[in-house]
């Protein structure tokens, strides 16, 4: 058995083995994915914090599905009917009480001067 005699010769740029010096190209190593990806992540980033906060306070969006929004929007419509409800009635007992004292204090002046006896 004979041996053959190979080339095999490294780049001193690359450090690939070439095996034709005229068809090598040299591909030097490259961190380009790496720093893509980091500035990509990094833009990401920056565009999360330049984002504003959802505030469920002012959230005009009535069918937003985050539960902050959902459980302040329905706290709010409750307490609201609830008030206005609560309020309605005692305003009404507030306002016949002193509309009927009114009329009674007038009405009752009126009666007695257009009475034809005498009052004491």
């Amino acid at each position: 058995m004979t041996r053959r005699p190979q080339l095999n010769t490294v780049c001193g740029r690359c450090g690939k083995p070439r095996g034709n010096p005229l068809t090598h190209t040299c591909r030097t190593r490259s961190d380009f994915k790496a720093r893509k990806a980091a500035y990509a992540k990094q833009q990401q980033a920056a565009a999360r914090q330049a984002k504003p906060a959802h505030d469920y306070r002012a959230c005009s969006d009535t069918s937003c599905p985050r539960p902050l929004c959902v459980a302040f929007k329905t706290g709010y419509h409750t307490g609201d009917h609830d008030g206005h409800a609560d309020g309605w009635q005692q305003g009404y007992d507030r306002g016949h009480a002193d509309g009927m004292r009114q009329g009674y204090d007038q009405g009752h002046a009126d009666g007695i001067n257009d009475c034809p006896r005498q009052h004491k």
